[in-house]
């Protein structure tokens, strides 16, 4: 969204729509923050993760006509395309699931070439005895890169998160005492830490929930208390299991349940229809950009933003539906409404009137009920 302002976009204030220039203050400030961004993921110390294009809960869309690997196409398009990232379509990437959560059947949707994943605590099967399920050693937290696979797909590694971290960080989205819940959190940190004081190979994987908006302040303290904690040391995903020692073969959970706050199925259910309407006007081989709109519209219904007020989501997906059926409604045949042959090499007539203002694929099927009709004996004119 920011890349369209830079390039210049549209207001809409009412009826009126007003043009506004890449050379406005608004558009030029969208490519500033860009070039910005730009020059932080070039950084040494930054590591690019694979989002989901929308942010949606993968399990939630797993199953449906191919929409993980569609989401995930979209967010590797995105970073490089506007961010450059050489990483984001090329082997060995990180994909960072929204939540951590991953089962059987979405990882099974996983598109070639993502090698690593960050998986939340309730995606793995528990550890037999949650006493002596930790590592490196059992009796401590578990604190090591584990191994995944199925029996339909290969290998990735990857890191877990924390549940108790995690409990903390999901505290500060919450109204409360902030500064509390992040000495808190470093608290959780220090004592990990104190369990095996002589070993560096000993890995915590951190995700800050997503709908967080902490003041400039709160932000600045945390970012600098993991910068500065004399006990830790951040580092990339890369880097760290580069660092880890060796990674512990865990389990998928088979099927990881409903996300808190999730719609009933019939959202799920809408989109899903639209996303079929899209995919029959994809076979008509409209222009791509077309396509590449209305397709990401379906994919910006899907997102977690919209659970809150699913009405906004579903918006989304009725403009795809509602734009191709007006499309739709540009392509007729014009005829008599019933034909009479009184011969075996009789011509059918008619004409295909198409007022798109481009180039569609069409599929005319004839029938008769008595006369049995062979396609070969069909011409374009």
């Amino acid at each position: 969204e920011v890349a369209d302002m830079a390039d210049g976009y549209e207001r809409r204030a009412g009826d009126e729509v007003e043009e506004v220039a890449d050379d406005s203050g608004p558009a030029r400030a969208a490519s500033e923050w860009l070039d910005r961004l730009r020059t932080v993921t070039d950084r040494l110390s930054v590591q690019t993760l694979l989002v989901p294009y929308s942010f949606p809960d993968l399990p939630s869309i797993a199953g449906g006509p191919g929409e993980v690997s569609v989401q995930l196409r979209a967010g590797a398009d995105v970073l490089e395309g506007i961010l450059g990232s050489a990483s984001a379509g090329g082997d060995g990437q990180w994909l960072m699931p929204p939540g951590g959560r991953v089962d059987e059947a979405t990882y099974d949707e996983l598109p070639i070439g993502v090698e690593h994943v960050m998986f939340s605590f309730d995606a793995l099967t528990p550890l037999p005895s949650p006493e002596l399920s930790g590592c490196p050693e059992v009796q401590f937290s578990f604190a090591c890169p584990v191994r995944v696979q199925t029996p339909i797909t290969g290998p990735t590694t990857g890191f877990v998160f924390d549940a108790t971290i995690q409990q903390r960080l999901a505290a500060l989205v919450r109204p409360g005492n902030t500064r509390m819940e992040l000495q808190e959190f470093f608290a959780e940190t220090a004592m990990i830490r104190e369990e095996l004081p002589a070993r560096s190979d000993r890995v915590i994987a951190v995700s800050v929930p997503a709908t967080w908006q902490p003041a400039p302040g709160t932000a600045r303290t945390f970012l600098r208390g993991l910068a500065r904690a004399p006990w830790l040391e951040t580092m990339t995903p890369s880097a760290a299991l580069a660092e880890a020692g060796e990674a512990r073969r865990r389990s998928l959970i088979h099927e990881i349940g409903r996300a808190a706050g999730q719609p009933d199925d019939s959202f799920f259910d809408q989109i899903g229809s639209a996303a079929t309407t899209v995919e029959q006007y994809r076979s008509m081989n409209p222009p791509g950009d077309i396509v590449e709109r209305l397709t990401r519209n379906i994919l910006v219904a899907q997102s977690r933003a919209f659970w809150p007020e699913t009405d906004d989501g579903l918006a989304y997906a009725d403009l795809s539906r509602a734009e191709i059926s007006d499309e739709f409604g540009k392509i007729q045949i014009a005829g008599p409404q019933e034909i009479t042959l009184t011969s075996k090499t009789g011509q059918i007539q008619f004409l295909i009137v198409n007022e798109t203002g481009y180039d569609i694929d069409v599929q005319v099927l004839v029938s008769s009920g008595d006369l049995t009709l062979r396609g070969e004996g069909f011409t374009r004119e």
